[in-house]
């Protein structure tokens, strides 16, 4: 169970910083190309993996505030099917992502709902396909 959570943030996490991550890649290469120092060689590699060093703690937190509680809600109506948890995640991880822009007081930063609802989505399916038994599917 705890490898299938594992999983599914991960999933998550990586959609979520997905176009990051693509920039961070990008001028990490680039930095690479004029090494200078030994030293310079984690710096470039911590930035490229830097968007999903944020990311991964905020899906976890998600995960485990919204999603687990989720799953036991559904479990307990004898509710669960890959669409209420694909729907779940969409939901919770747009809400989380405004949550997060409204408290920490990002202007313009409300379309990052859409990059949550994608990370929710994936993490919601990836928990549904990796946490149940093959007979609950």
């Amino acid at each position: 169970m705890i490898r299938a959570f594992a999983k599914s943030v991960l999933a998550g996490a990586l959609v979520g910083a997905a176009p990051y991550l693509l920039f961070s890649t990008f001028f990490a290469l680039l930095g690479l190309t004029r090494v200078e120092q030994a030293t310079d060689v984690p710096a470039s590699l911590l930035l490229a993996i830097a968007p999903l060093l944020v990311a991964a703690p905020i899906v976890a937190g998600g995960a485990l505030l919204i999603g687990l509680p989720f799953t036991a809600w559904l479990a307990r109506h004898d509710r669960e099917s890959a669409l209420a948890y694909i729907a779940g995640g969409l939901v919770a991880g747009a809400a989380f992502a405004a949550l997060l822009v409204f408290v920490i007081d990002v202007r313009d930063g409300y379309w990052l709902a859409g990059l949550g609802a994608a990370s929710g989505g994936v993490t919601g399916w990836t928990w549904w396909a990796s946490a149940r038994r093959p007979d609950a599917r």
